[in-house]
């Protein structure tokens, strides 16, 4: 009898459709062309993620909730249907307990109102090192929702 590991919880109802969702990027991950680098796409450490707001959220507020260490840089979009045509569900998880559980420091228990969330928990590295390109490219191609004055 063989046993499967089973999948992760879903941290909230499964986001499904044309939506596009709103991704911090900080200046950390920018490149010297002043375009984002696809590790601005990838899944945190924290709770193996990809943090994003629903579009629902304005995008102003999306910029204030910035807690990062390095200066914010702007806010770019993703594509719900980008991600799940690609094997990635999005959850809507605002105000719902992180997927970390606490466990880790410095999280604050509960994902903010309006956070969506890109779950790469199953998805291999290298197909979220492609997946992150492809969340970059059409970010880029859309263009910044938002571009933080640092100069």
């Amino acid at each position: 009898m063989t046993t499967s590991t089973p999948e992760p919880a879903p941290t909230g109802p499964e986001i499904r459709g044309p939506e596009v969702l709103r991704r911090v990027v900080p200046e950390a991950a920018m490149k010297d062309d002043g375009r984002p680098s696809s590790s601005a796409f990838m899944r945190s450490s924290h709770d193996s993620m990809m943090s994003t707001f629903r579009e629902g959220v304005p995008v102003e507020d999306v910029a204030a909730a910035w807690k990062g260490k390095s200066p914010l840089a702007g806010v770019w979009p993703v594509g719900v249907i980008d991600g799940s045509a690609n094997g990635a569900k999005v959850y809507d998880d605002g105000l719902k307990p992180c997927a970390c559980g606490g466990a880790n420091d410095g999280c604050e228990g509960d994902y903010p109102d309006g956070h969506a969330s890109v779950d790469l928990r199953e998805i291999g590295r290298s197909r979220r090192e492609r997946l992150a390109k492809q969340f970059r490219d059409a970010a880029v191609q859309n263009g910044a929702l938002l571009k933080a004055a640092n100069d």
